[in-house]
């Protein structure tokens, strides 16, 4: 009896041992995602602002120049991995503050609040191939690529209390505004497409609250309250039906049913939320707070927060590159008060890599 318990015993570990084995091996073929780090943080150029991934993997940066000196309009290139600047685009006196990419046809859509012009720069020739406006002293803010249609979406911000703000409809072959929507409320900021529906989504800071535009009537077809305050980025999650908004004012990350407009959630992130992004590999929402120099993330599961992140001075965009699960964020540098010298900040004007 003895011998026969050890021989069962011994075909028991042999069993658990293979169960243990097979169980391994499925989780270390499964996608892992470990707790966040920020893996790197390097000081790159002056006056960054927003990014992009390339179709060749490298992380392209918004450079302004110096707050008081000569337009210094450049888009940085840079290795994903090192964050060094392989090679740059000047777009000369154009600020390209705001940035998105068509990766189909491999050019940049460009805003230039500055100047109050937009522009195309074609990454195969390295250069600006057409600029544009409308109206006196517009303010084109962010920019949404529809890259099936070949076309973009301009956010112009109006004034706090007029009914200026509009949108640029900009056709990518012409690379000229197709169309202007107007009267769409006072400051109009964030944009987000919703292309399986005809539709935009336009946070406002002043009235907090999300614009819906009907792309095929052109004007405003509801709006519903953020759940914030002063709203100025929204992400859209098309297959899980939420519309993430990053509420400036009140420092908070809010989802909303995009069809009823409905709150499902706040999260408090923190001071300045200014800039998001969603990663649907991972099902994390990150948060990029100006006033306190952190980014947030946030699971889209529980909407827990996972990890709050110190990454440089003014967090105000945050790229996250789908194949390598990498998140990009560009920190703004501290700006002196006019009339003021400049701030020397080590933290400002740097771009940090969150591992996830």
């Amino acid at each position: 009896m003895v011998a026969f318990n050890t021989l069962l015993a011994g075909a028991v570990i042999r069993r658990s041992r293979a169960v243990s084995f097979a169980a391994l091996a499925l989780v270390l073929a499964a996608p892992a995602f470990a707790d966040p780090v920020v893996r790197k943080t390097e000081k790159v150029g002056v006056g960054l602002y927003q990014s992009f991934i390339d179709n060749n993997g490298a992380l392209n940066v918004s450079h302004t120049g110096a707050q008081r000196a000569a337009p210094d309009g450049k888009i940085l290139v840079l290795d994903p991995e090192t964050l060094a600047v392989k090679s740059e685009i000047v777009t000369r006196d154009s600020a390209a503050l705001g940035l998105a990419f068509n990766a189909r046809t491999n050019t940049v859509f460009t805003t230039d609040t500055r100047h109050s012009n937009a522009s195309v720069v074609d990454l195969a020739e390295g250069k600006i191939v057409a600029t544009f406006t409308h109206g006196e002293k517009a303010h084109p803010y962010n920019v949404v690529v529809d890259e099936a249609a070949n076309r973009a979406y301009i956010s112009v911000t109006g004034g706090p209390e007029d009914e200026k703000s509009a949108v640029w409809v900009v056709d990518g072959e012409t690379r000229k505004i197709n169309r202007v929507i107007e009267n769409l409320g006072g400051r109009a900021a964030g944009i987000a497409l919703d292309a399986a529906n005809n539709q935009l989504f336009l946070t406002r800071l002043v009235t907090h609250d999300i614009a819906v535009v009907d792309l095929a009537k052109n004007a405003i077809a509801r709006t519903f309250k953020t759940g914030g305050e002063g709203p100025i980025r929204a992400v859209l999650d098309a297959k899980g039906n939420r519309l993430f908004v990053a509420n400036q004012v009140s420092g908070t990350l809010t989802v909303l049913n995009p069809q009823t407009g409905e709150l499902v959630k706040s999260v408090e992130t923190g001071k300045g939320a200014i800039a998001l992004a969603y990663n649907p590999a991972n099902d994390q929402i990150y948060v990029g707070n100006r006033g306190t120099g952190t980014v947030t993330i946030v699971s889209g599961k529980d909407y827990a927060v996972i990890a709050d992140l110190k990454t440089g001075s003014h967090p105000n965009h945050i790229t996250v590159d789908p194949k390598t699960n990498l998140v990009y964020v560009v920190n703004k540098a501290k700006r002196a008060d006019r009339g003021q010298p400049e701030i020397v900040d080590p933290e400002g004007d740097t771009v940090s890599i969150i591992a996830p």
